[in-house]
């Protein structure tokens, strides 16, 4: 198993559209998305007795950060998936980074 990431963007909707999850739906913004930067950190685990395995994701300000967890991790944004529909937006900016270094690479 990989260690715990920490990401370097999520990105989140800042509202909520046709009943989809929106993040920070309590904050004003002037964006259709918003990236959070350094809060959230992810890591591969598996349960010893059954073999079972998840990602998971975890709240990880840092010391002094007063920013609040813009998503609703007691049960998930829809609480028969849990976190499944923001698997991608927690780490976006690395998704990014890869797909742009794959393009990038020579043919």
């Amino acid at each position: 198993m990989l260690g715990a990431k920490l990401f370097s963007g999520s990105t989140f909707p800042t509202t909520q559209y046709s009943g989809a999850f929106g993040a920070g739906t309590t904050v004003n913004y002037d964006t259709t998305f918003a990236t959070y930067p350094n809060l959230f950190t992810g890591e591969c685990r598996k349960r010893a007795a059954d073999g079972t395995s998840w990602f998971a994701i975890s709240f990880t300000p840092a010391a002094g950060d007063q920013r609040q967890n813009p998503i609703p991790f007691d049960g998930g944004l829809v609480p028969a998936i849990g976190l499944h529909v923001t698997d991608y937006s927690f780490p976006l900016v690395e998704l990014v980074d890869l797909v742009s270094t794959k393009i990038a690479a020579p043919k």
